[in-house]
């Protein structure tokens, strides 16, 4: 016959696994609903749906969201792109016949801003987008994981190298100039004017 207090010490128990187990499910059905933050399969969606908006309307019109949750989901996609390549440390090179020499030599390594760079740095998640679907689309974890894991993950994948050759870019960059230049004060990827 069970004792009265080992039930109650077995309820007890099992009441602190089950809370956390809770508290998990509870955080990722949140999550796969972009609740908490915008998820890579939101970020793959919405921003594909603009670029695919933008295309058909032409270069000269800008698209309309149909609501207001996609015109703000809208909103991030550069934001988003702009922030995750450069906390990656990405540079972009240039193919440009006028182009630095520094800038030349990233080419291969990095993006080059000639041909894999829209040319307006606002429709700069139309790389990411490309990216992204280089590697088949959002997987599985894309559905609960933040979108800037998706993004990093696709261009670390895209262009391997280029944080290694960005690194060597600007000790280079502080060696010329006498050591006087910090590499993290340098803007990496430009920041972009906030749009109306």
């Amino acid at each position: 016959m069970v004792r009265e207090d080992e039930t109650e010490s077995v309820l007890v128990a099992s009441s602190f696994l089950i809370m956390p187990l809770l508290l998990i499910v509870i955080f990722l059905v949140a999550a796969y609903h972009g609740t908490l933050y915008v998820t890579g399969s939101q970020f793959y969606a919405a921003c594909w749906e603009r670029k695919a908006k933008s295309r058909a309307l032409g270069a000269l019109q800008r698209p309309q969201a149909s609501n207001p949750s996609q015109a703000a989901l809208w909103a991030q996609c550069t934001p988003i792109t702009t922030h995750t390549m450069r906390d990656t440390g990405f540079l972009f090179g240039s193919s440009a016949e006028d182009a630095p020499a520094e800038m030349k030599a990233l080419i291969g390594y990095c993006p080059d801003r000639y041909s894999d760079v829209p040319a307006f740095l606002e429709n700069l998640y139309i790389m990411a987008i490309n990216s992204i679907e280089m590697v088949g689309g959002p997987s599985l974890i894309d559905r609960v994981a933040p979108a800037e894991w998706l993004i990093e993950r696709v261009v670390k994948y895209r262009w391997p190298r280029c944080a290694d050759a960005a690194r060597t870019f600007w000790a280079k960059r502080q060696r010329s100039a006498g050591g006087g230049d910090d590499p993290l004060a340098q803007p990496v990827i430009p920041s972009l004017p906030a749009t109306p």
